[in-house]
């Protein structure tokens, strides 16, 4: 293993660290003195960064805080685009807290970029959320060629995204294995989506399912039955009533 390849997968663990213990600062501090450490500019920029978001959330109002707070400012917007890469240009809107990115994404600016170029970004790797605002299959089938974000905790495909036989496509075509939190609610998947699901492997780590309004029917029978969703916690599938997936399995039982 490359001097890079190592960095890179030492990235991804500390990181994990972070994500793992969202209230413990302890994790978010040493992840950024390791970036501090690293000889490219970019990457101490990054682990300096992140260390003074963490120090203006402990500090109380004042003018040591404001000094953080302009520090931070200005690391942000002078190697925020350097960082990202082309993922700047790709997503509509992203979110970048605590180490972890939250994306939003659009078919008019995610399309125009190679999924090689993203892929081949550091910043693909931070990604732990991806939200879709105004999509479509073409922009899922492009979102699945790149590799899935190691960290990826939720993702939300967007309202009318898909059309009723789209899903069961996007399914068969490959793609990423589910996050823990799986939003699909108003989309035109019907019964031969929910069956198409719940045949999915890829579906193994799902914990909260969103189907609201998808117009599934007896297709959620095909969902609890399913050999894949043993770790359900969550099913919503009806205006916006959430469910636990066991009692429901115990109710259809």
């Amino acid at each position: 293993m490359n001097a890079q390849d190592q960095a890179h997968d030492l990235d991804v663990v500390f990181l994990r660290e972070v994500v793992d213990r969202p209230g413990d600062d302890t994790p978010l501090l040493i992840y950024a003195d390791w970036l501090m450490d690293r000889h490219d500019p970019a990457s101490q920029a990054r682990g300096e960064y992140l260390r003074l978001c963490c120090l203006v959330e402990s500090r109380q109002a004042g003018a040591a805080q404001r000094d953080l707070r302009w520090r931070a400012q200005q690391l942000w917007w002078g190697h925020v685009e350097s960082w990202l890469g082309p993922l700047y240009e790709a997503v509509d809107h992203f979110l970048y807290e605590r180490g972890q990115l939250c994306v939003e994404l659009s078919a008019r600016n995610f399309l125009s970029v190679q999924a090689d170029d993203l892929a081949a970004m550091p910043a693909w790797d931070w990604v732990t959320d991806v939200v879709v605002r105004d999509g479509d299959l073409d922009l899922l089938l492009h979102l699945g060629q790149l590799p899935r974000p190691p960290l990826l905790g939720g993702l939300d495909v967007g309202r009318r995204t898909l059309e009723e036989g789209e899903l069961e496509y996007l399914l068969e075509e490959g793609f990423w294995d589910a996050p823990a939190e799986l939003v699909l609610k108003l989309n035109s998947l019907g019964d031969g989506g929910a069956r198409g699901l719940a045949r999915w492997p890829g579906a193994a780590g799902i914990r909260v399912l969103n189907l609201e309004r998808t117009g599934i029917t007896e297709g959620a029978y095909a969902l609890l039955d399913s050999p894949y969703l043993g770790q359900l916690q969550t099913l919503v599938l009806y205006d916006g009533d959430a469910v636990s997936a066991h009692q429901t399995r115990a109710v259809s039982g």
